[in-house]
């Protein structure tokens, strides 16, 4: 976990000692956000690794306090995510856990593009006893949203990744 530090002096009247007092300020996850390239892969092949990163206020990794919940879909087509490149399996939903930064995933679609990647991630309340498969998405609290783009076929230059994050509980909308 990231502390933050903030040091400050006291003045004790007659004594005339300034004694330091140490003030932590625990960070708080602020966005996610994907940490990985664009890509431009062909038609039904696999992506390269994908990977969405939870990360404090300045933008630096941040490990979830709680198990976070990843409810994955691209637009416009209906491509399929894995969690594994070498033994596909096609989910919606990953998890990311405790004390983990990065979530890795792949895809693959059958349909020629740009396509947008989103990503809707909630942190999963101690009081949820579901895993995050069988909790359902229409149940989540807010929480954060993270798209990027990828491109299916070649001839077409991806733009640039564009990783949106709107945040809960007093975090900041920014835009990476």
């Amino acid at each position: 976990m990231t502390l933050r530090i903030r040091i400050s002096f006291s003045v004790f009247i007659g004594v005339g000692l300034l004694i330091p007092s140490v003030v932590f300020l625990l960070a708080d996850v602020q966005k996610f956000v994907f940490v990985s390239a664009t890509q431009v892969i062909a038609i039904g092949a696999i992506s390269e690794q994908i990977t969405l990163q939870s990360q404090d206020a300045a933008g630096t990794e941040f490990k979830v306090p709680s198990t976070a919940c990843v409810s994955l879909s691209v637009a416009p087509s209906g491509g399929e995510f894995s969690s594994s490149a070498t033994t596909w399996s096609s989910v919606s939903i990953l998890t990311m856990a405790k004390n983990s930064a990065n979530r890795n995933f792949y895809f693959k679609d059958t349909v020629a593009g740009v396509h947008t990647i989103t990503a809707k991630v909630v942190l999963k309340p101690d009081t949820e006893s579901r895993s995050c498969a069988s909790w359902p998405v229409g149940e989540w609290p807010s929480g954060w949203t993270a798209t990027q783009s990828i491109t299916i076929g070649s001839g077409t230059t991806p733009p640039p990744v564009s990783s949106q994050s709107s945040g809960v509980s007093g975090a900041t909308v920014s835009t990476s």
